[in-house]
């Protein structure tokens, strides 16, 4: 069984980290250590929901590898450190589990998966869909076979955007800056699309994308993106991301030579699928595995088991979905279709 009892945390900037805590505190033989922003007021935050003192405490991460012993290091930092962050872990034999998304080019996502290779240490892209149960039901029903070959995915997601929605000061401060986190409604929504995408269908040959202020005049980055990524003569997927959309929603369909799935726009992550036959009906939500229902239990137990981390959560689908984004933004520069080599 692979040692892992001590876990640091890299940033505290990227809000989906509050909502991961509760499970890691139950974890057998292991716990979360120390902490590291440069904000004061979320390092106060962390040490409160983890029982932290001051001593476990750090303004600068680069200081806490230096002094913590660690098995492992979560990194919820803004995009632009993933890659540096993650290197710098494997340097040091630490296994990393990043937010998504992985990177902002699928150049730093190469160099994360590159240290983790090199240094033989583990490397897991959480995307927080992967640990809904009706997702990864539908998922699991499609690579199944249930509907047949897939030829057409049509994935849309997206809300009113961040600081609407009332994510923190903390969080939006960088997921509008493009140098930051890479781009704005197209990366933040648009990479759950394509990491589905990536799971079902594979690398594109081609991409086409479009995205601008349809709303937000005065963003600096997009508030809504369209992909629409090419896989030969064999199957199209349309990839949705939205920062303006008033009311949530998502719209997610697959379509396979023997029936679809689809979900219900406005209420709850349903699903129904349809085939000859049968008709449709209500598609029945995974089961997941104890431990295996939330991140950080998942990421312990998986490098405990020297088991892979799977589908959407493996580094390698995460750099197919990073591609896919990379492609776009080059599209959408170019005005033109990008054919992946």
């Amino acid at each position: 069984m692979a040692k892992i009892e001590r876990i640091g945390i890299i940033g505290l900037v990227h809000d989906h980290i509050w909502n991961y805590l509760d499970p890691a505190k139950t974890l057998e033989n292991c716990r979360i250590v120390c902490a590291a922003d440069v904000h004061a007021a979320l390092r106060e935050r962390v040490a409160a929901e983890l029982a932290l003192g001051p001593e476990a405490l750090y303004a600068d991460w680069r200081a806490m590898l230096e002094k913590e012993s660690l098995d492992a290091c979560l990194v919820f930092a803004e995009t632009a450190l993933h890659a540096e962050a993650t290197e710098a872990c494997a340097a040091r034999g630490l296994h990393v589990m990043a937010e998504k998304p992985m990177a902002r080019t699928v150049e730093e996502a190469d160099r994360m998966i590159a240290a983790a290779r090199k240094a033989g240490t583990r490397l897991m892209i959480n995307f927080p869909i992967m640990w809904n149960p009706d997702m990864r039901g539908l998922i699991d029903a499609v690579l199944s076979g249930a509907i047949g070959r897939v030829w057409m995915i049509h994935y849309r997601d997206g809300h009113k955007g961040p600081r609407e929605l009332g994510c923190s000061s903390y969080f939006c401060d960088w997921l509008y800056d493009r140098e930051k986190n890479g781009g704005g409604a197209l990366m933040d929504f648009c990479v759950y699309g394509a990491s589905v995408t990536a799971r079902i269908l594979g690398r594109p040959s081609s991409v086409y994308a479009v995205s601008g202020n349809l709303v937000k005049k005065d963003l600096a980055v997009e508030d809504n993106g369209v992909i629409t990524a090419r896989f030969g003569q064999d199957a199209i997927a349309i990839i949705e991301g939205t920062w303006t959309q008033v009311a949530q929603g998502h719209s997610i369909s697959f379509f396979g030579e023997k029936g679809s799935i689809a979900s219900s726009a406005f209420g709850p992550r349903e699903y129904t699928i349809n085939t000859p036959g049968e008709g449709a009906r209500k598609l029945a939500p995974a089961t997941l595995p104890p431990g295996e229902d939330k991140p950080i239990p998942y990421f312990v137990k998986r490098i405990r088991e020297d088991r892979p981390f799977e589908g959407i959560a493996s580094a390698e689908n995460a750099r197919i979905a990073q591609e896919i984004l990379g492609a776009a933004f080059a599209s959408i520069a170019a005005d033109k279709p990008v054919a992946l080599a």
